[in-house]
């Protein structure tokens, strides 16, 4: 069951203040207007409905200092608090008396201690119903341990709250599906309506008096098990209603008979609660896989965070220490130094600050991947068209040739799939074999919920133990193959293909040329 550990993030305290407040309001106002209408003898006031049962004037009674005493005992003052206990002791009396009048075959007088009750045709005129007293030491009892500091107290209050709203409940579903007087239990036969429904105000602002603890932290809190019961109780009380609604108006003008109508009832409210379930259960499993992605990418940043703060603590020290050296010797032995050593200390202050500004550059552009995040519909063909006129210029300086038969359309950043596919045959181009002229050959193909793309050219190749290694930042393999460069592209391209929620990889062997493999959810 509940604990008494306190939910965080529930419901406000004064959005459950207030709705206390309201509750007590509106007890104290009808109950009142109950007591002037057993003072005036108006038998509206006292039964709502025509020939239905009357609120006794003790209930009222007891209504009316239950409601004082919630106000009272949410006060802050010590002087209010005893004069909310003493309240109490009002509706546990008059409860406690009347129960044991009812078990004992006794009279205690206290039934028409102040007024006769004339209005009421029962075998006890003017003494509340069995449910009615039993009710008012239950909320009277809730009241009193809501408002204690010790958690046990205070989960004993929401039970005792739970109890009163059954038995009101089912007096008030017993209304609406308008079962006989005579024909109910002799335990709820003479609780009137409005009996019931101020039950149900005083029993929900027990339960949400304290909004944190145990079952209202379950009921009243923001997380899915929260909502899903929350929405299912509605479904559960709706649905009941409905059916039993329709199994009595069945049997009433003979459409069938007592028991094909439970039997009819069960069966489709156990259809309605399974479907029901079915759709949650279809909605948690979307939300889990969800939170799966949700938790790939907070790894991805992660990941991409620890390789910055790899980049901070080493690549970028390189360069800082090289300014750092080379001002250090002009500093202290700038008089000694000859004008080639000078220059030449002058040169590698420039380069150094160049590869600094490089690094810093590129890792600003990684970090904008993805900002704009409006995704959009991409004909790839059109996107490799385009970059195929922008890289013009190297494509004919090293004759090059790219084939790409039919490509699909996506759903995806537009910018940033540029970016993969600019990297991708750039990269083709550059890392080609001397004397060879590169050949690059886009492929498209359909997979269940993805396109899988291929790139694959006839260049140099990478060796199998760097193919993890060229998608990270600033991990390149440009001294082994002969070439310079900042060693990101790949690391871009390997951002934007999780930001469309792929993966990217590589086959390749040293001389065979590389085949890049990537997807796009389709």
């Amino acid at each position: 069951m509940a604990t008494a550990q306190e939910v965080q993030g529930t419901i406000a305290q004064p959005t459950t203040r207030l709705t206390t407040c309201i509750g007590c309001g509106i007890t104290i106002a009808i109950s009142g207007l109950v007591i002037i209408g057993w003072c005036t003898g108006e038998r509206f006031i006292v039964s709502i409905l025509p020939d239905a049962p009357t609120m006794k004037l003790n209930t009222a009674i007891s209504f009316f200092t239950c409601g004082l005493a919630m106000m009272m005992l949410r006060q802050k003052a010590n002087t209010l608090h005893k004069i909310g206990y003493c309240l109490c002791a009002i509706p546990l009396f008059l409860g406690l008396a009347s129960l044991v009048q009812y078990y004992t075959k006794t009279n205690l007088g206290i039934d028409s201690f102040l007024i006769v009750d004339r209005l009421s045709d029962t075998d006890y005129p003017g003494r509340m119903s069995p449910a009615t007293a039993l009710s008012f030491m239950l909320v009277t009892l809730g009241i009193l341990g809501a408002s204690s500091r010790r958690p046990y107290l205070v989960i004993a209050s929401q039970h005792l709250a739970i109890m009163v709203l059954i038995i009101a409940a089912t007096a008030i579903v017993a209304f609406l599906l308008q079962s006989p007087v005579e024909q109910k239990h002799y335990f709820l036969q003479t609780m009137a309506l409005h009996t019931s429904v101020l039950f149900m105000l005083l029993a929900g602002s027990v339960l949400v008096w304290r909004p944190t603890v145990a079952l209202a932290g379950i009921l009243l809190g923001k997380g899915p098990g929260s909502r899903m019961l929350r929405n299912f109780l509605k479904l559960c009380i709706t649905a009941s209603l409905v059916i039993g609604a329709l199994e009595v108006y069945g049997v009433q003008y003979g459409y069938f008979d007592f028991q094909f109508g439970i039997s009819l009832g069960i069966i489709v409210f156990i259809s309605i609660t399974t479907i029901y379930v079915l759709i949650i259960a279809d909605h948690n499993n979307r939300a889990d896989a969800e939170l799966e992605l949700k938790q790939q990418e907070l790894e991805d940043r992660n990941r991409e965070l620890s390789q910055f703060v790899y980049i901070a603590s080493h690549d970028l020290q390189e360069p800082m220490r090289t300014v750092y050296n080379y001002s250090s010797l002009i500093a202290n032995e700038r008089d000694t130094l000859s004008p080639e050593e000078f220059d030449h200390c002058i040169k590698g202050l420039k380069s150094a600050g160049q590869r600094m500004s490089t690094l810093l550059e590129g890792l600003m552009s990684y970090s904008r991947i993805g900002r704009q995040n409006q995704k959009e519909t991409v004909d790839m063909r059109l996107l490799i068209d385009e970059i195929i006129q922008d890289l013009e210029l190297l494509i004919n300086e090293t004759h090059a040739r790219i084939y790409f038969a039919d490509m699909p359309t996506v759903i995806g950043l537009r910018p940033e799939l540029r970016i993969l596919m600019q990297n991708l045959i750039a990269n083709a181009i550059r890392y080609r074999k001397p004397d060879i002229y590169p050949e690059i050959t886009i492929r498209a193909q359909k997979q269940e919920a993805a396109w899988l793309f291929t790139v694959q050219d006839n260049g140099l190749g990478i060796s199998p133990q760097h193919h993890e290694k060229i998608f990270q930042l600033f991990q390149q393999l440009d001294a082994q193959r002969g070439k310079t460069g900042l060693g990101i592209g790949l690391a871009f391209c390997r951002k934007v293909v999780q930001l469309h929620n792929g993966k990217i990889w590589v086959d390749s062997s040293p001389g065979q040329g590389s085949t890049f493999y990537f997807t796009l959810k389709a």
